[in-house]
């Protein structure tokens, strides 16, 4: 991840990122990259553009989604990769609040998960706008901690989401 993957699809490095917008750019950069492929006429010119292609197609994955977005932006701020693996995750409200949530989630009949899903959604859309912020204001501690309270609520989405799974299938 040593590339701006920001510059290579013609953004401005922000948290906060018009899905419809990065897309539109995605889908240019490929068809410039394709007429560019298609021109090439050495084996040199032609691995070269691969290499851009599937610059193109890692920071076009890593951009759409908001976590790895958040790392990629720790990485051109700090020049250091940043990831979740081997960090212990300690704030205390957050693990709390997602425990609630799971034993919420086990003793909930399908209205009531539904509910408690939406209530999730909601707990993800202040912990994505808390993390915007701290990445506005740029500061590295609050940037990480915000980080780790999106990342444990999006897991906990989607561990939701698989106990829903069951549900939708046998409506």
């Amino acid at each position: 991840m040593s590339k701006n993957y920001f510059a290579l699809l013609g953004l401005d490095p922000q948290f906060d990122v018009d899905a419809t917008v990065l897309h539109q750019r995605y889908v240019e950069a490929q068809q410039v990259l394709n007429q560019e492929n298609a021109r090439a006429t050495s084996s040199l010119e032609r691995m070269e553009c691969a290499q851009k292609i599937a610059d193109l197609n890692t920071g076009y994955g890593c951009l759409k989604e908001d976590i790895a977005r958040a790392y990629h932006l720790l990485f051109l701020a700090e020049g250091q990769h940043f990831d979740e693996d081997g960090v212990t995750f300690q704030d205390p409200q957050v693990l709390q609040e997602i425990l609630d949530l799971h034993e919420a989630m086990s003793d909930a009949d399908s209205v009531q998960k539904q509910s408690l899903m939406r209530q999730l959604t909601d707990r993800l859309h202040v912990c994505f706008a808390d993390l915007k912020n701290a990445f506005e204001s740029y500061d590295r501690d609050h940037v990480l901690t915000h980080l780790r309270r999106y990342s444990y609520f999006i897991k906990a989405q989607k561990d939701f989401e698989a106990q829903l799974q069951p549900l939708d299938r046998a409506c």
